[in-house]
């Protein structure tokens, strides 16, 4: 994972932490939402507030399936997941519009990791974007439960 990333998101949360309204970070989950808000940042940051939600909702629902390793983290670095993982990509923190998507992936994050929002995405654990997909042949197995933004969400068919 980039550090230099997670550098930022750990003082935006522990920032948000210090106000006296939620989203609260829990300590004991720092981690945790720290790789949740990367991978937000990275897979949905164009995306509107409720596709950084879903987002997140199905990382957090993946890591609750059973089908998946139980930890975030380890849902997110699970090999051929996502595509970031691995890549080293500069990111402009001094750009403005930059650091307000890094806010905002953190805030979702925040939100799903302590349960302050609704799974928008009806419990799906796998999402893509069509416009720029590649490999979609995993979706015959999959059945569509929501678009947000411009991603697609689905759940195992069964």
């Amino acid at each position: 994972m980039l550090n230099q990333f997670n550098n930022l998101i750990f003082s935006m949360l522990m920032a948000t932490s210090s106000v006296s309204q939620p989203p609260y970070v829990n300590i004991e989950n720092i981690n945790q939402t720290v790789c949740l808000a990367q991978a937000v940042f990275q897979e949905a940051s164009n995306q509107p507030k409720a596709g950084k939600i879903a987002v997140a909702n199905v990382i957090k629902n993946r890591a609750n399936s059973g089908n998946y390793p139980s930890d975030i983290c380890k849902v997110i670095n699970q090999k051929g997941q996502f595509q970031f993982v691995g890549k080293t990509k500069r990111i402009k923190e001094d750009d403005p519009m930059v650091k307000q998507q890094m806010i905002d992936s953190a805030t979702a994050a925040l939100l799903v990791i302590n349960n302050e929002v609704p799974d928008n995405t009806y419990g799906a654990v796998a999402f893509v974007n069509m416009k720029i997909a590649t490999h979609t042949d995993w979706l015959h197995s999959m059945k569509k439960t929501t678009k947000i933004g411009e991603h697609t969400f689905f759940v195992a068919s069964r």
